[in-house]
């Protein structure tokens, strides 16, 4: 029976023209690849589903479930070990609770049935991250660590179990993925066998009537190589075109961080401009009250002018001296200290004046060092300023005093600059020379000046500056007194 079926079906596909076999062998074939890609679409679809629930029900609460421990086992460990101030730990703790109330809203609201196990770990976490709330808000800075601790490592075991059990159901369902995959893989490959099995048989009844076609396919297959060729190197200067873009964005990125640098040196312009602006408005000033009163003189002209072109050079000079710094393009050349000293003083005279200040300098000898004689004297200003700010901060209205001493040893030179302006505060002395730390008002201090010197000294003329609070005589007084001391190389 069976051999007569297939008689009559073979009988029946000779007698089929070349486009009713054509028509034949397009059908089965576009339906087997159409099964294949639905099988395929619905098996990538339900691997897609299975990684969206794995990632919403279980990896993005274990990151956050690890986010916590490392606040807790890090940060809060490393901050007892080092013996840290009370209120910090507090917001530490804080910061570790807000992590923990983070994670058990992803757990819950993605998994709204946890086992009994994971319940069990959940509420253990809870128990021990109790007790540590309650150390943390009981710390101080002498309590005895070794109990906190020990609380530390048992919460540490807790979230470990709790991160198994996580481990262990990422595990089990990756697993049961994998099993879905190799099925449906397997699925597919018995269907393009069989697809194949098919093909190769109506192919193998029609193959001389495709002797032209094949030919015709021939034509096609070198169109398509050439057209293959073409598009290969459209790609290509794609690729290259977007290489280029790469590299105009990151030239970008290194204009916009220079930009960034400029902001800061506008910023110390700003600083350093304040008061010669205002000394140029009471110049300007005196030539009308001069005037109103009838005694503007040939030679009080001369001399305010004198005064103004000083005090505009002055501010060129900053210019200069900011655009010194951020230049890459300069060479370091041998400066004298005590000149650059006076040099510096002198551009200053007017303020310190102004302000009642007295300027002691002790450098008898004419010392030369290798670098930058502009960054070196900004480095003297940032320094007066701060002295000037000094007094007024801490309302020092009289014996303000500002002293420079100059030694040079065998191998180095020290520069110590003192004024009594009441010291630097114990507790931030230690940050002065970080950018944007400051202690005063935004409108008087942008923390830069002190950070800037840091560089100078240190970067670019390869020294070294400290601070420390001394006490010193001053007109038969005793004064508290910052001391900032300047190493430099000798040659």
């Amino acid at each position: 029976m069976k051999n007569i079926m297939g008689k009559k079906i073979k009988s029946y596909i000779k007698k089929l023209s070349i486009g009713q076999k054509s028509i034949i062998a397009t059908l089965i074939l576009s339906f087997g690849v159409l099964l294949i890609g639905v099988s395929a679409y619905f098996g990538v679809a339900k691997i897609n589903s299975d990684y969206e629930r794995l990632l919403k029900e279980d990896i993005i609460p274990l990151n956050k479930l690890q986010k916590c421990r490392e606040k807790y086992i890090s940060d809060i460990f490393a901050y007892i070990y080092n013996d840290r101030e009370s209120k910090d730990i507090k917001e530490l703790g804080n910061s570790a609770k807000k992590s923990w109330n983070e994670y058990l809203r992803a757990c819950y609201y993605q998994n709204r049935n946890l086992s009994d196990d994971f319940q069990n770990d959940i509420q253990n976490v809870q128990k021990e991250i109790t007790v540590i709330d309650e150390f943390i808000s009981s710390w101080k800075k002498n309590s005895d660590k070794k109990p906190f601790l020990q609380q530390l490592y048992k919460l540490d075991t807790a979230l470990s179990s709790l991160y198994h059990q996580y481990e262990n159901r990422i595990n089990t369902k990756a697993d049961k993925d994998r099993s879905n995959f190799s099925q449906a893989q397997y699925f597919v490959i018995v269907l393009t066998i069989l697809l194949t099995l098919l093909t190769l048989f109506l192919s193998y009844l029609i193959a001389k009537s495709f002797k032209k076609m094949v030919e015709n396919l021939a034509d096609i297959s070198q169109k398509v190589d050439q057209a293959y060729q073409k598009n290969e190197q459209e790609i290509i200067a794609k690729v290259e075109e977007a290489v280029k873009e790469a590299r105009r964005n990151d030239q970008i990125i290194y204009q916009n961080a220079r930009l960034a640098s400029m902001g800061e040196m506008i910023a110390n312009i700003a600083h350093q401009w304040r008061q010669p602006l205002n000394a140029l408005t009471l110049l300007i000033q005196s030539f009308g009250i001069k005037s109103m009163t009838g005694k503007l003189t040939q030679e009080f002209i001369d001399k305010q002018v004198e005064e103004g072109l000083r005090l505009a050079v002055s501010m060129s000079d900053t210019i200069e001296d900011f655009r010194n710094f951020f230049s890459i393009n300069r060479e370091k050349e041998y400066f004298d200290l005590k000149e650059t000293i006076d040099t510096t003083l002198e551009m200053s005279a007017f303020f310190i004046k102004d302000e009642n200040i007295e300027i002691i300098v002790d450098a008898k000898e004419d010392i030369k060092v290798y670098g930058y004689a502009n960054e070196f004297s900004q480095v003297l200003i940032n320094l007066i300023n701060n002295a000037r700010e000094n007094f007024k901060q801490n309302s020092i209205l009289e014996s303000k005093m500002i002293k420079i001493k100059l030694k040079k040893f065998d191998n180095k030179i020290v520069l110590d600059f003192l004024d009594n302006g009441g010291g630097v505060d114990e507790a931030i002395i230690d940050r002065i020379f970080e950018p944007y730390f400051t202690t005063k008002h935004k409108s008087i201090g942008t923390g830069i000046g002190l950070y800037m010197s840091k560089q100078i000294i240190e970067m670019q003329i390869g020294g070294e500056i400290s601070v420390e609070n001394i006490e010193c005589e001053y007109k038969g007084e005793f004064f508290k007194c910052a001391k900032f001391s300047i190493t430099l190389p000798h040659n």
